[in-house]
């Protein structure tokens, strides 16, 4: 009994012991679970603060677009006509915001772009039993800020069995116009063109006149084909009236006229940038017609054009290309009314003075190319030097007609022809850093195959094909270049050197 006994006081001993074990313990697990509540605590404390910046950001981001960066939203689009292609207001909203999409599309990508959207956002915020939501609110926001969001609302009805348009902006009262059979719109689908053209007009004259100077310029380069019917005389005649009409560019100019009388900042230098590129396609057209001095005089007042337009944007990339472009474009054209009229040694007669012209017009070139700074974003860095490669491959060509009699396409010879495409070559490898374009690597071929470096050139077809799939030209001239490096053999590795 005693030993029984004992074993019992030992047993509630040892429990005892574990008991207050346990109980020393407790403040441990409890300081545990505070430290865990805090830790939970902290964090949802952290995530609503990250919830409630995100949640400013995206109301300054919307009121800022409201107020100040141009929002305009595109209200249900009335819909009363029945048997066309758009049956409900949905479909109608739809396709006219597309179609305002495309039409701002046709602007240079350094142009402000409107945001433009459904009035009714597919995703927005309210506050449930309200009728308040994000996007309205902010709408609100910025109208007692002292700002009008503008808004498109259009109307397709009928009228004599034929689609009637109407189109307005909210904010802007005197904007409004219909598209109708009388004006050339017979179905809802060209009505709907019409209404997103009309609404783009009022609110970026010159984004629409960009727009629309596309198919004025198709209609301008086709005005030549004219048939053959009647005398020379008559035909001639025909055509000069026919070319005439094609390249007014009424509808292009009156939406410049547009933008002038808005008298915006940011729109005024976009003006002689379209009025260049007016005589840029006027240009074309008479070098398709062979009437040379036409030509010239088009191309320098495109040229004076876009060096307005420049000294009003000097960083601009797309004045720069114009403007250059426009003159190399220029002694192109001298070059070609040379090589078009056969050789002649006399040194005073037209040929040669048109080849000493292309010549002074080349130099002229790289002389404006030299006083663009130095310090100059990547992509107008780029183009200056896929310029001044283009202007050093024309004056090789130019030394190449004046050894050949002859102004057919041939190879380099001699220290200083070399010394010309090596700086062709070099001022296209340079580009290349900043630029990839079809355009820039047919150039940089051409300047290797005319240096004799076959298999180089080859490549730099092959890389302009890969970028422009669609066009025959790369293909045709890694064909030629494989071609002239069979039948003028293994070539010694000239070109290579720096200047």
């Amino acid at each position: 009994m005693p030993d029984e006994a004992g074993a019992e006081r030992t047993g509630r001993t040892a429990i005892g012991r574990a008991w207050g074990w346990a109980l020393s313990k407790i403040p441990s697990i409890t300081a545990v679970f505070d430290k865990f509540e805090k830790t939970i605590d902290f964090i949802r404390k952290v995530s609503i603060s990250i919830a409630a910046l995100v949640g400013v950001c995206l109301a300054v981001v919307l009121i800022w677009r409201s107020a100040f960066d141009g929002t305009v939203a595109v209200e249900p689009v009335i819909v009363q006509f029945s048997g066309g292609t758009y049956s409900n207001a949905e479909l109608a909203t739809m396709a006219l915001v597309k179609q305002v999409d495309a039409i701002q599309r046709a602007g240079l990508s350094e142009w402000h772009k409107l945001y433009v959207g459904e009035a009714k956002a597919p995703v927005d915020l309210q506050v449930p039993g309200s009728p308040f939501t994000l996007h309205a609110g902010m709408r609100e926001i910025a109208r007692l800020m002292g700002r009008k969001p503008l808004s498109i609302k259009a109307s397709i009805v009928t009228a004599n069995g034929k689609p009637l348009g109407a189109v307005g902006i909210e904010g802007l009262p005197a904007a409004q116009a219909t598209c109708s059979e009388r004006d050339g719109y017979t179905t809802d689908a060209e009505v709907i063109d019409c209404l997103a053209l009309t609404a783009i007009a009022f609110l970026d004259p010159k984004t629409a006149a960009a727009y629309v100077f596309r198919d004025e310029e198709a209609k301008c380069l086709a005005a030549d084909g004219e048939p053959a019917a009647g005398s020379p005389l008559e035909r001639e005649e025909r055509r000069l009236v026919k070319r005439r009409e094609g390249c007014e560019f009424k509808t292009t100019q009156a939406l410049i006229a547009k933008a002038l009388q808005r008298g915006y900042a940011d729109d005024l230098p976009w003006v002689p940038y379209i009025y260049g590129k007016v005589h840029l396609v006027r240009a074309t057209a008479a070098a398709q017609s062979q009437d040379r001095q036409e030509q010239i005089g088009e191309l320098d007042q495109a040229y004076f054009r876009f060096r307005d337009s420049q000294k009003q944007k000097p960083g601009s990339v797309s004045a720069v290309a114009a403007m250059f472009g426009a003159l190399a474009t220029k002694g192109i054209a001298f070059h070609e009314w040379a090589g078009g009229a056969g050789w002649d040694d006399d040194p005073a007669s037209p040929m040669r003075w048109h080849l000493r012209l292309a010549g002074l017009t080349f130099d002229d070139a790289l002389k404006q190319l030299k006083d663009i700074p130095g310090t100059r974003p990547p992509r107008l860095d780029a183009l200056v030097h896929h310029l001044e490669g283009l202007v050093y491959y024309r004056q090789w060509m130019l030394m190449a007609h004046l050894r050949t009699k002859s102004a057919a396409i041939t190879m380099a010879s001699g220290e200083e022809e070399l010394k010309h495409l090596r700086r062709a070559i070099d001022s296209f490898e340079r580009a290349a850093a900043d630029e990839r374009t079809d355009g820039l690597y047919m150039d940089w071929g051409n300047a290797l195959r005319a240096a004799k470096r076959f298999g180089d050139a080859a490549d730099k077809y092959v890389q302009a094909a890969d970028i422009r799939p669609q066009a025959y030209g790369p293909r045709l001239n890694y064909t030629i270049a494989l071609l002239d490096g069979v039948i003028q053999g293994p070539q010694p590795e000239i070109g290579r050197a720096h200047v």
